[in-house]
């Protein structure tokens, strides 16, 4: 299993957005920075 494949989750009272390190989602903004690190900014 690759660190590629990691679940992203935003909560607060309760699971609002989700997403596959790989895919991304339209909620937030990812950047490679190493093989294994990984910068995010959320959107909107």
């Amino acid at each position: 299993m690759s660190v590629d494949d990691a679940l992203l989750t935003l909560e607060r009272d309760n699971v609002e957005h989700r997403a596959l390190l790989s895919l991304g989602g339209d909620w937030l903004q990812l950047q490679r920075v190493a093989p294994s690190q990984w910068k995010s900014a959320h959107q909107g």
